[in-house]
């Protein structure tokens, strides 16, 4: 009986263990259950730290395109602002050359005499000359031909009105515009006389040479009337056309 209650102590023990086991494990379900929900937690956080690092990344992609983009603007519209400097450079620098009050050359038309000093003055020169100031040439023009076609450099001095001189180097070029004006004249003559272009032409003008030739060759064996035409060409390549009659008449 002894042995028979031993064995039912102690198979009543071991049950009592464990079903204080089984109890133990039941109590502890709930925690585990709580560390499987923090893990997801924790899991959602490192989720969010990463979408929140990737965009930072975007973002900082994003500054550095735009910060780039500002750069290529800012360099386009110094080129811009730099071509507009030098285009104004260029327009203003013209202006300015317009300001100075002499002319860089003068075109005149030949004649005895050059152009008288004021005649070589910009709209700007005149008016300071109104104002008081004077020009005049340092270059002695009396040596020059002005009936010769051609450039000349002359130097002038210009006094403002307060009294500073400077000096301006201009150049005149002269030119033959006009062509020569003449008059022929006929002549009758007996057979055999000859005669020269000169005795054709009773007289010339221009304010250049004129050479004068003879398009027509005169016959002066040929009893008649002939037509004579005449040319008369000066310096500047100014041609006139001239035409005289020539009789000519028996031998007596």
């Amino acid at each position: 009986m002894a042995d028979g209650n031993e064995y039912n102590y102690r198979r009543n023990s071991h049950r009592a263990v464990l079903e204080n086991e089984s109890a133990s494990a039941r109590t502890y379900a709930g925690p585990v259950e709580e560390r499987s929900g923090a893990a997801a937690v924790l899991q959602k956080k490192a989720a969010a730290r990463a979408a929140a690092e990737k965009r930072k990344k975007l973002k900082r992609k994003y500054m550095i395109r735009r910060a780039a983009a500002i750069v290529i603007a800012l360099a386009i519209l110094a080129l811009v602002i730099f071509g507009i400097v030098k285009l104004a450079k260029a327009i203003f620098g013209r202006r300015e050359k317009n300001v100075v009050p002499v002319m860089s050359s003068v075109v005149f038309e030949a004649g005895s005499s050059g152009p008288a000093a004021e005649q070589l003055l910009t709209e700007t020169g005149k008016k300071e000359i109104a104002a008081g100031a004077q020009i005049y040439y340092e270059t002695d023009i009396t040596q020059i031909n002005f009936r010769i076609p051609g450039t000349y450099r002359v130097y002038l001095i210009y006094r403002q009105a307060g009294g500073e001189e400077t000096r301006y180097e201009t150049a005149i070029e002269v030119r033959d515009t006009v062509p020569p004006v003449g008059v022929a004249r006929d002549r009758v003559v007996k057979k055999g006389t000859a005669l020269t272009v000169t005795d054709f032409i009773q007289s010339v003008s221009d304010e250049t040479d004129v050479a004068v030739s003879l398009l027509t060759e005169p016959d002066f064996g040929k009893v008649g009337v002939q037509v004579i035409d005449i040319l008369l060409e000066d310096r500047g390549g100014n041609r006139t056309r001239l035409t005289a009659s020539l009789t000519v008449t028996e031998e007596e």
